[in-house]
Parts: structure tokens; C-alpha cells; sequence
């Protein structure tokens, strides 16, 4: 949108795994007009702000967006990665029950050493009150897993 600025733009900052995913594919394609520091791969950042950071956010988010009670719900986690992990542990720690869709089985195993029942997206789709997807893909959740759906099911 603002080519003619390009001139004087030395460089930048970006912080999201999508984001630094399609700057990296700018690059290749050689359509980068500057540097970028890709602060998302930074250990500090996965460790702590897409752990702690968007599990909190993304609860608070839930919260005052649907004035539901997560206590007492059925709540899937899809993808089991640093935000997942997050999301996850938020909702276990305010009385979810917690399901994982995970697509690696190593990841998936994982969450289920630290106490998560983890099954597919298609037998999560029929139990689950509350969706959230933390995966950077948008084809996580189809229009076949929503009719599966319950009523009033939240989907994030």
C-alpha cells in the first residue's frame, strides 16, 4: 500500500509464526523489499509470551467475548504447539475439561504424558463446548466437524 515509502524503510520486526512463515516464502519469491528480524523465533518468545502470553489473552478473550463459564466445559485445544500448550493449561487451571487434536503423534503423545485426553478433530467435533484452533492453519475445523456440533458451541 505505501510503495513509496519503501525507500526509506531500513528495516523491520516481525513477531508471529504466520507472519515470519510468509515474509520467509516473500523472500524466496525475492519480493522482500528489507530485512526483517524474525523475533518469533527468538527462545523467549515460543517459551514465555506464546505460552504464557496467548493462553492468558485468548482465555480473557473467550471470557468477555461469551460471558461463559469455562469451569464445568468441555474444551478443545487444536494443535498442541507453544500457544496450544498455553491455551490448554489456562483452561485446565479454571476446571475445563481438556481435549487435544494434535496431527503429530509424538506432539499428540505428549500432551497426553502431561494428563490431556487427546483424540481427533472428528470425535472432539460431537463432545466439545468451546473450540479454539492454535495451529496457523485454517483448515482445522471443516464444515463436516460443525455439524457434528453441539448447539451453542463456541468456536475460537
Amino acid at each position: 500500500y505505501r510503495k513509496q515509502q519503501l525507500s526509506s524503510i531500513f528495516g523491520g520486526i516481525e513477531e508471529t509464526t504466520t507472519g515470519v512463515i510468509r515474509l520467509r516464502s516473500m523472500e524466496k519469491e525475492g519480493i522482500l523489499s528489507f530485512p526483517i528480524i524474525a523475533a518469533n523465533d527468538a527462545e523467549t518468545k515460543y517459551l514465555f509470551d506464546n505460552r504464557y502470553g496467548t493462553g492468558q489473552s485468548s482465555i480473557d478473550g473467550i471470557l468477555r467475548a461469551t460471558n461463559r463459564l469455562i469451569a464445568g466445559s468441555i474444551f478443545v485445544v487444536c494443535g498442541y504447539g507453544w500457544c496450544g500448550r498455553g491455551v490448554a493449561m489456562r483452561a485446565k487451571g479454571m476446571g475445563a475439561q481438556v481435549i487435544i487434536t494434535e496431527v503429530d503423534p509424538i506432539v499428540a503423545l505428549e500432551a497426553a504424558m502431561e494428563g490431556f485426553q487427546v483424540m481427533p478433530i472428528s470425535e472432539a467435533a460431537e463432545v466439545g463446548d468451546i473450540f479454539i484452533t492454535a495451529t496457523g492453519d485454517i483448515r482445522v475445523i471443516g464444515e463436516k466437524h460443525i455439524k457434528l456440533m453441539k448447539d451453542k458451541t463456541i468456536l475460537c
